[in-house]
């Protein structure tokens, strides 16, 4: 007796240990937070990220940092002075800021018999009638403020030395100080910020939210719904434990993977949280079923569990083809999180329950009326039949019409800031969404700033700003046309030299940097959208490649470049990547239920009712104009994963009554009485975790969760009235009439040779 005690406590201390190991584990990596840059969507050696990093690293967009401040009128010099020389200087403090660029340090140039003058656009705070002139020029348009003066911008750079760990607190000190500012001095100011490390700061304030906020309140409806279920406070300890270890181990392998959590692997792991509770609910329901025997238990569940397993990771697994790297990434740490939460359950736990001499609870739990429903079935299968094909229809046509517009500018909530600022940056001044053109000559030794040069560009600018979606553009170009008005008095030989001299000198202080690169002998041109959505920015793309491709411009060399190449090419691999992933995951699942079933009219008609969650989908997406972005092959390749599991629970059992020769009615009521409590307990797990997913801020978090819960829901009905109907409006295991002894002999004979 002592023995068993010694035993007992050294199993709770061993568990304990492994606990406290693991704890401290997730808290040390939770720390390790990497940020979202645009270009690691794509492999590193893809072309197209090759091209973008070679392209930032020339132009320094990833570091520039854009402030906006927003009235309801217009704003007046004296504060266009007030607030550019005041933000101006308290920004310029802060460790890694550079090149601040507002109405303090902005200069215009000015030419008269003295020669060339740069001048600020604000003098004594007053902007003179030669500054609105230049203010309302093409170079200087939308640049510094709107047209209306309802919007001024001030935007800065950080350096270049800037530590990686530092990016992000460096945004956010620059955001408080300016919010703090402009609510003692400016309250009747919106304030807006954009650029790709404010994006960065956004997501890992999600990626934070996700684990110090959603998770702890995840853990919490997980235990609730598991108290609720079992009525053991033992059993929800327990689940814990085994929920833990399957979270710990998806983030050691993330953290060993990436060398940190990225916004496509905190979701992974809320993921993983939520599918490690299935096995969880079929274990201890099996437990209670069998009063406490956990070896009957396990040698009960250990196949179908490993089966429903094996088809959610290759469900995941499937994501690993896609072409962006997080969804790949996000796909292999589901596919491993799920398979630890297997082996975990059903091979560590039982151990541990063993030397810890765990007690089962009775508890009544979630159940169904067997024969109820099968008398719905009997009895309506026609109608049940009817209904599920209308559905069919219905989401089938509703899936054509939906559109594709993965929008990387928008994935937040309409009410999160960064979705806000884009509204804000767009409005009147159309400062979000561009196409980025560099323009190099063909003949690679000659000069890209040529007179000849630059007058051909000027031509291929007149053509690119009559594309429809083009509102206004920025270029090197720009400015010689600028520099040719200001000396436009002075009709002499000297002009050209003196345009060329000052141009010149423009460029050897980096003055026209953003627009010329000497060392690569190229220009950039910045295309300025009237339209976000990516149909249009496909458009306006080959509308660009149309006008360079003329003959006109051979002797051109102009490339698509910047943000706009990526999101064209995300875009367009949407479908490519749905394919690819739907197809191997479809593939796969339907031959693992070739060889579960051994029987190709099992096979099909197991995969039969999982086809309408994936519809449900699709149809649900197009009836509420909801675009498809790369949510679409998560979607449904998780569903896919994920709704298989209840049919093979169902079918499992559903042939384990058939081969002992019990008629399709009670072999469906049996079914349904084995399995009702763990299907309905595992889909009732995501509506309990619900509100965790409306909690987050992130659009993709949200659609995710709402509709693999709908689908899951869909496909437990589907299981449950689909299948059966199915099985007895087509005579797939003879038809059993009440009190038909002939014919349910008849019954047996068919389910012995179908099994």
């Amino acid at each position: 007796m002592q023995k068993l005690k010694h035993t007992k406590k050294l199993g709770y201390i061993f568990s304990l240990l492994i606990l406290v190991i693991v704890i401290a584990n997730c808290v040390k990596s939770l720390k390790e937070i990497k940020p979202f840059e645009v270009q690691k969507l794509l492999a590193e050696d893809h072309p197209i990220r090759e091209s973008y990093e070679s392209y930032a690293k020339k132009y320094n967009d990833e570091n520039q940092v854009f402030i906006l401040f927003k009235k309801s009128e217009k704003f007046n010099s004296r504060e266009l002075s007030k607030i550019s020389r005041e933000v101006s200087k308290f920004l310029d403090r802060v460790e890694y800021t550079r090149n601040i660029s507002s109405f303090e340090n902005a200069k215009y140039v000015s030419f008269d018999k003295t020669g060339f003058q740069l001048k600020k656009f604000i003098e004594n705070e007053k902007i003179s009638d030669e500054a609105d002139r230049a203010l309302r020029s093409e170079l200087w348009s939308k640049s510094l403020i709107s047209e209306d003066f309802k919007s001024m911008i001030i935007g800065l750079s950080l350096s270049n030395l800037i530590p990686e760990k530092k990016k992000v607190p460096t945004v956010s000190k620059i955001m408080d100080l300016v919010n703090k500012w402009s609510s003692e001095n400016i309250p009747n100011v919106e304030i807006h910020y954009l650029g790709t490390e404010v994006a960065n700061y956004y997501f890992t304030l999600e990626m934070k939210k996700n684990q110090t906020v959603i998770t702890p309140l995840l853990l919490l409806l997980i235990g609730t719904f598991f108290f609720f279920l079992f009525k053991s406070v033992a059993t929800v300890l327990w689940s814990y434990y085994v929920i833990i270890l399957s979270y710990a181990l998806t983030i050691t392998l993330i953290v060993l993977t990436e060398d940190g959590i990225g916004p496509y692997s905190s979701f992974a792991l809320f993921f993983v949280l939520i599918i490690s509770t299935s096995d969880l609910v079929h274990f201890f329901s099996g437990l209670n079923d069998t009063n406490g025997d956990i070896e009957k238990t396990v040698k009960k569940l250990i196949k179908p569990c490993f089966l429903t397993t094996l088809t959610t990771a290759v469900g995941f697994l499937s994501l690993v083809l896609n072409e962006n790297v997080p969804v790949r990434f996000f796909g292999f740490y589901c596919a491993v999180g799920t398979i630890g939460c297997f082996l975990i359950t059903y091979f560590l736990l039982p151990a541990l329950l063993r030397v810890t001499e765990y007690k089962t609870k009775t508890s009544k739990q979630l159940s169904l009326n067997a024969s109820f429903i099968w008398k719905i079935i009997e009895n309506h299968s026609r109608k049940i039949l009817f209904i599920f094909s209308a559905l069919v229809i219905l989401f089938l046509y509703e899936s054509l019409t939906v559109k594709i517009d993965d929008n990387l500018y928008r994935k937040f909530q309409n009410y999160h800031p960064m979705t806000k600022s884009v509204d804000a940056f767009s409005d009147g001044l159309n400062y979000v969404g561009s196409v980025d053109l560099l323009i190099r000559d063909k003949n690679l030794s000659g000069e890209i700033i040529s007179q000849k040069n630059i007058t051909l560009i000027k031509k291929l600018e007149k053509d690119l700003i009559k594309v429809q979606n083009v509102s206004h553009m920025k270029s090197y170009s720009q400015m010689d046309d600028y520099v040719s008005s200001v000396i436009k008095d002075f009709k002499n030989s000297e002009d050209l030299i003196l345009k060329k001299a000052f141009l010149d000198l423009m460029n050897t202080y980096q003055v026209t940097g953003s627009f010329y690169n000497s060392f690569a002998n190229e220009l950039r041109t910045v295309l300025f959208l009237n339209s976000l959505n990516s149909t249009e920015l496909e458009n306006t793309i080959n509308e660009i490649k149309k006008i360079t491709g003329n003959k006109a411009y051979e002797n051109l060399d102009v490339e698509v470049s910047g943000f706009a190449a990526i999101r064209s090419y995300v875009n367009n691999s949407v479908i490519r990547n749905f394919i690819k992933s739907f197809a191997f995951s479809f593939m796969v699942i339907f031959i693992i239920f070739l060889v579960i079933y051994r029987s190709l009219k099992w096979a099909t008609l197991a995969i039969l009712p999982n086809i309408l969650p994936l519809l449900t989908i699709s149809g649900l997406m197009g009836l509420f104009n909801i675009t498809v972005e790369s949510n679409l092959v998560i979607l449904v390749c998780v569903t896919m994963g994920l709704s298989v599991d209840d049919t093979i629970h169902f079918i499992y059992n559903l042939k384990n009554s058939l081969k002992k020769g019990l008629p399709l009615k009670n072999s469906v009521e049996n079914s349904l009485k084995e399995t009702a409590k763990a299907l309905i307990g595992t889909t009732s797990v995501l509506v309990f975790s619900f509100p965790c997913f409306l909690l987050a801020d992130l659009k993709l978090f949200v659609q995710v969760g709402v509709f693999i819960l709908i689908s899951l829901i869909v496909a437990l009905i589907a299981d449950f009235l689909l299948l059966p109907s199915l099985l007895l409006k087509f005579n797939l295991v003879g038809r059993v009439s009440k009190g038909d002894s002939t014919n349910a002999n008849h019954n047996h004979n068919d389910s012995k040779n179908l099994v």
